[in-house]
């Protein structure tokens, strides 16, 4: 007879075996039954003592035992001996509890080549409160069922079993079910079949002290099948869901199945794991479902198996462990030793506070080793220990998926080293769908280490279809440090990488001098597939990287590769590691029709002038082109014979794409020249020429709309105050004028409101007006606005010979500002003051009829005072004060009626000064300097008139154009009025 002995606290139960004659067993079970009410042979049993039947057995309707304060090594139901089967047809029911002293019991026990037959089920309970062990052993047993020696149970499959343990006292463990074959062979095992079973162990006991618990433990030749569900809920120290192992170290086989398995169990002081299977032979078969969740405080397992060479599955899988430890312990979601299991989906989540987690722990043994997912494979890894790995396989081991597969691994942890897939000596891991592989850690700087897929020593893993690696740290993502790696090998599939790529050599053996060499093969073909990273490569291994059908490579530092491959619409970005110069060092450019983008300009701290391609050996027929991005210094490019590409055989050409802006004033138009070198070809800058970009054309006319819209405003008297009546002697006016001004680059739509008054002084009429004008601008590859807000005083005088002469002086503000858009877009806006001084001569001549001609004269100077800004690209732009001097001679002709006049007029006009100039120097050092001369001759023609409204007032206004001149005004209208006192 087997029965337990004692317990190791820190991890589980060590269940030691003692042989014990029958005759000992028997009468400790009649120890039991002497205070009982046995009726064997009734129709049903009801007692508070233990039932105990041998021999030939017994059968009975049902069997209710309530046992309070059992007593030491009591069982509910004890059945032993050959050929003894005991029946029960109806539900069989033990109840056993104490409330002080506690021992070891067994609700049911099964022995000794005996069966229980138990067709509708059991129910049973025990409950011990009581917190004092007086088993005499350093815990008190609880078996809920418990079975040895060839002994069997059927539960029957018509109602679901249920067996409860609930225990206060800390020293005592308990097993739901216990089942112990002592012996070898298929057939002449112990074992338990049913329907469905449900085992709770301190479920709903608020004290979760007791040393261990186990839903079920399967020893030396053990079988448990279920046609139904097995749901195990476990909270005690230690836990172990479901346990099994063959202490005899013989041929003994433990199996279980089941036909859907939920596990949950809490260690609160301790470590737990929901499948434990550390036989040589043991075997866990379930059919629909798996479902694990276990928390401990120190080691948490979902699945451990220690070396079996008999297969396992567990359908779809879901596995939740958490440790909350921050001491060196570890997490598995699997942990696999030699063995094979199978899973259709498997969903594993782990987590812990400072634990290590391996999402699945896979070492091959004696050429097992191996886990099979039929479906999708799910990993999430978060913990702060030292290491987080999403898969883990090696010593020969072999993982194989063949649905999605998506891995999630992160810390916390500044110093953790955090794997996605890790795979070493000789194990081959083969993904057969997508893959997602994220590794994360904290915002900010890190130090942590980060492996999207590291291969080692031989190990080969494959990815059939596409991948995509999240690397929040732009660490390794994929590393052969002698190992194979090839991804996409199907092709036509997203391969999304962000990380390093390296491929390295590793000795063989610890002690060995040869060594493995990496090799890694990687396909982009297609236009959503990138690389974002940088890629080395030690000597005698390989790198192959192809990119094709629109892929790109958005390099991060000096790179080497053995094997490069870049087709039509492929990028090779050498740009993305922020504008220092790299180098891609290749051994064979073996397809080269793509583009490559690089970085040049100013001379770095190297001597380099710009990004490099060097090819080592070969490079295949074909046109590439290269984009150059500049921050400025091509010329000095230029000038120092500037290498892009070093190395090319004769058919390999390259050609610069488009022309080159270097974030500055100008565009360039760049060609290269090949120069032969010991029988290969370096590309270097053939020619260059520059040509200033839009963005400087709008800049240089914003200083002529500055000009452009003050000289307008000047205007005339007969504008500003109309048919001004003799004899009036105070008066207060308002007017609007607007009008489209254009030039070469821009057109001007404006409005200016000005009002004003004046009073007679004298001879002399003298006033004020403030004006303010509002822009509308058009520029050739921009937009924008002019604003101009002035104050003037003016002096009037009329001679009684109808001559008149008036005086302006007007000082303003002028404001602008621009948007450029385009292909180099920018903004500015600026503001500066401006002063003009104007002189107007006019004489009216009678014609008869009421015809009158007014020959007129006007000279103004003008000043606009030098200004400058910054753009938001960073370019400074400084205008020179411009002097103004504009002459007019003009003629109006009109016919006098009772209440006004109407008039035709025609001017002559000529800038004689206008001289300014414009500089521009952008961030990148380039600059530009331009001289602006405005003078001009131009012609302006109109008509206008003047209406009186009644004694006081006067309606007057005007249109107008020009003709000649390089700011042209497309139309011109002016409307007045005024009120004289």
């Amino acid at each position: 007879m087997s029965l337990m002995k004692g317990y190791n606290k820190k991890q589980g139960v060590k269940l030691q075996r003692k042989v014990l004659s029958s005759l000992f067993i028997a009468g400790a079970a009649y120890v039991c039954i002497l205070g009982g009410d046995n009726a064997a042979w009734a129709s049903d049993y009801t007692g508070t003592d233990t039932l105990s039947t041998y021999s030939y057995g017994a059968t009975y309707d049902k069997i209710d035992i309530t046992m309070a304060a059992p007593g030491k090594n009591c069982a509910g139901i004890y059945t032993y001996g050959k050929n003894n089967t005991t029946t029960a047809n109806g539900r069989v029911t033990v109840t056993m509890s104490d409330t002080e002293d506690t021992y070891g019991y067994n609700g049911i026990f099964v022995d000794g080549v005996s069966k229980l037959d138990a067709k509708n089920g059991i129910e049973l309970t025990i409950d011990s409160t009581g917190d004092n062990n007086a088993s005499g052993v350093d815990q008190a047993w609880r078996n809920g069922l418990r079975v040895e020696t060839q002994g069997k149970v059927d539960l029957g499959t018509a109602s679901g079993s249920v067996i409860t343990i609930n225990s206060n006292a800390a020293e005592s463990y308990a097993n739901g079910i216990f089942v112990d074959g002592s012996s070898t062979g298929t057939g002449s095992e112990a074992s338990i079949k049913g329907g469905d079973l449900t085992v709770n162990i301190n479920k709903d006991n608020a004290m979760q002290q007791m040393d261990y618990a186990a839903g079920v433990t399967l020893y030396n030749g053990s079988k448990m099948e279920l046609a139904g569900d097995l749901d195990i809920h476990l909270e005690a120290a230690g836990v172990d869901g479901i346990r099994a192992n063959n202490l005899n170290y013989s041929g003994d086989i433990n199996t279980l199945q089941v036909k859907n398995l939920a596990i949950y169990g809490k260690a609160v002081n301790g470590s737990g794991s929901g499948i434990y299977l550390m036989g040589e032979h043991d075997s866990a078969n379930v059919s629909d479902s798996t479902k694990i969740e276990v928390t401990a405080e120190y080691d948490a397992s979902g699945i451990v198996i220690g070396g079996s060479d008999t297969a396992s599955s567990f359908g779809t899988t879901t596995i939740d462990v958490t440790s909350k430890t921050e001491n060196n312990n570890d997490v598995y979601g699997i942990k696999q030793f030699g063995a094979q299991t199978d899973y259709a989906d498997l969903i594993i989540n782990a987590q812990s506070d400072g634990a290590d987690i391996f999402g699945i722990s896979l070492v091959g043994n004696a050429g097992a080793g191996i886990v099979e997912v039929a479906g999708d494979l799910t990993i999430k890894a978060n913990g702060n220990g030292s290491y987080v790995k999403g898969v883990e396989v090696s010593a020969l081991g072999k993982l194989s998926v063949s649905g999605k597969t998506d891995i999630d691994v992160s810390s916390d942890n500044d110093q953790a080293i955090m794997y996605g897939v890790y795979a070493q000596t000789g194990s081959k891991l083969d993904f057969a769908d997508d893959v997602q592989i994220t590794i994360a850690t904290h915002d900010g700087d890190s130090r942590a280490r980060m492996y999207g897929i590291y291969s080692r020593t031989a190990a080969e893993v494959a990815f059939t279809k596409g991948l995509t690696i999240k690397n929040a740290n732009i660490g390794e993502a994929v590393v052969a440090e002698g190992g194979n790696i090839k991804i996409n090998t199907s092709g036509g599939n997203d391969v999304k990488i962000e990380g390093y790529i390296e491929s390295k050599s590793i000795p063989e053996k610890p002690d060995s001098e040869t060594l493995a060499n990496g090799t890694v093969d990687i396909t982009f073909d297609t236009a959503q597939s990138y690389l974002y990273g940088n890629s080395y490569t030690a000597t005698d291994c390989v790198t192959d990287l192809k990119f094709t059908n629109g892929a790109v490579w958005n390099m991060m530092g000096n790179s080497s590769v053995s094997d490069l491959s870049v087709g039509k619409d492929s990028v090779i970005n050498m740009t993305a590691d922020s504008g220092r110069y790299s180098n891609l060092q290749v051994g064979n450019l073996k397809t080269a029709d793509g583009t490559f983008v690089m970085n040049a300009g100013w001379v770095d701290g190297g001597g380099s002038y710009s990004d490099k391609l060097i090819i080592d050996e070969t490079s295949a027929a074909g046109s590439n082109s290269i984009k150059i991005i500049s921050d400025g210094g091509l010329e000095d490019a230029a000038r120092n014979n500037t290498v892009f590409v070093k190395g090319a055989d004769a058919s390999t050409k390259f050609v610069v794409d488009g022309p080159v802006y270097a974030n500055g004033l100008y565009e360039f138009d760049i060609t290269l020249a090949d120069k032969e070198n010991d029988g290969k070809y370096d590309w270097v800058i053939g020619s260059l020429k520059k040509n200033t970009v839009d963005n400087v054309n709008t800049i240089v006319s914003a200083n002529q709309v500055a000009y452009t819209a003050w000289i307008d405003g000047n205007g005339t008297l007969r504008q500003r105050l109309g048919e001004l009546q003799s004899g009036a002697v105070n008066g207060i006016w308002a007017r609007i004028f607007g009008g489209k001004l254009g030039g070469d680059e821009f057109t001007n739509k404006y409005k200016t409101y000005q009002l004003g008054y004046d009073a007679q002084a004298g001879e002399w009429r003298v006033g004020a007006a403030y004006e303010y004008s509002d822009g509308s601008l058009n520029y050739t590859s921009g937009s924008g606005e002019n604003k101009i807000g002035a104050v003037s005083l003016y002096g009037t005088l009329q001679g009684k010979d109808n001559s008149a002469l008036d005086i302006v002086v007007k000082r303003g503000r002028i404001y602008g500002d621009m948007d450029i858009y385009g292909k180099y877009s920018d903004q500015g806006d600026y503001s500066t003051d401006a002063t003009s001084i104007g002189v107007e001569y006019s004489k009216r001549f009678d014609g008869g009829n009421n015809v009158y001609f007014e020959p007129q004269a006007q000279l103004t100077f003008g000043r606009i005072d030098g200004y400058d800004y910054v753009s938001a690209k960073g370019i400074r732009v400084a205008y020179d004060d411009i002097n103004s001097l504009i002459g007019r001679l003009g003629i109006v002709a009109g016919k006098a009626f009772s209440r006004g006049d109407v008039y035709v007029k025609a001017s002559l006009l000529h800038e004689f000064s206008g001289d300014s100039s414009v500089t521009m120097l952008a961030a990148n050092g380039e600059s530009y300097m331009e001289d602006q001369d405005y003078g001009d001759t131009w012609l302006e023609v109109g008509i206008g008139g003047n209406i009186t409204l009644g004694k006081n007032c006067e309606l007057y206004g005007d249109i107008e154009r020009s003709f000649g001149g390089d700011v042209t005004k497309n139309w011109g209208a002016n409307v007045g009025f005024r009120y004289s006192f």
